[in-house]
């Protein structure tokens, strides 16, 4: 019996179709209220009616849990600001990391912080 390879994309409800959406397209979520932006790297957000907390369970370790209103891809990280717990996308987005998961985030990372 062959082992299934993990899922690279989510299939998310746009309007009335379905679309698959590859995991390195996204850069990042934000939570807003009951549901999730999903911001990916061509410039799309997709709002959909999923919480935040629904995408922290189903996508791969390369995505962290930075803040309760944030999931960041650790591949659009450019740095991370240590004085002020701010993540830096490659967008040149900030993003605050909360207080009680800056060493956790500093950790998994393994980059020096400026």
């Amino acid at each position: 019996m062959q082992k299934q390879a993990p899922p690279s994309q989510l299939f998310l409800h746009i309007k009335n179709h379905k679309e698959a959406v590859s995991f390195m397209q996204i850069i990042h979520l934000e939570s807003v209220r009951n549901y999730t932006i999903i911001y990916l790297a061509d410039g799309r957000q997709i709002l959909t009616a999923k919480n935040l907390g629904h995408f922290e369970q189903i996508l791969p370790s390369d995505f962290i849990r930075i803040h309760r209103s944030y999931i960041i891809n650790q591949e659009y990280i450019k740095h991370s600001d240590k004085r002020n717990h701010v993540c830096v996308l490659l967008n040149d987005k900030k993003i605050k990391v909360a207080t009680s998961r800056w060493t956790k985030v500093r950790d998994l990372l393994g980059k020096p912080s400026h």
